[in-house]
């Protein structure tokens, strides 16, 4: 049951971070804005097997931290996929 529960998080993640979202009424999708969808991702988890990291990978994440983590190596990831975002812009 809570893997089942994982993916369907996983498998909304991947909708918002794509920009779709079902409706609750069931009347199509949702787009959220382009600026979302270039949001960069970190999963922050108590998840810490290989096969986990992979999902989250497949999933559109950026990164990924197995809980317990230290707030360093988190400010290191950020810091990196900001630099990485504004490279990408210019």
């Amino acid at each position: 049951d809570q893997a089942i529960q994982y993916i369907d998080a996983i498998q909304g993640c991947i909708e918002f971070y794509h920009g779709k979202e079902e409706s609750n009424e069931g009347r199509g999708t949702q787009q959220y804005p382009n600026s979302l969808q270039q949001m960069p991702v970190i999963l922050l988890t108590a998840k810490a097997m290989v096969s986990d990291r992979i999902v989250g990978y497949n999933a559109g994440a950026n990164g990924y931290l197995p809980k317990p983590f230290r707030p360093e190596e988190l400010l290191g990831m950020v810091d990196n996929l900001l630099r990485k975002q504004e490279r990408d812009e210019q």
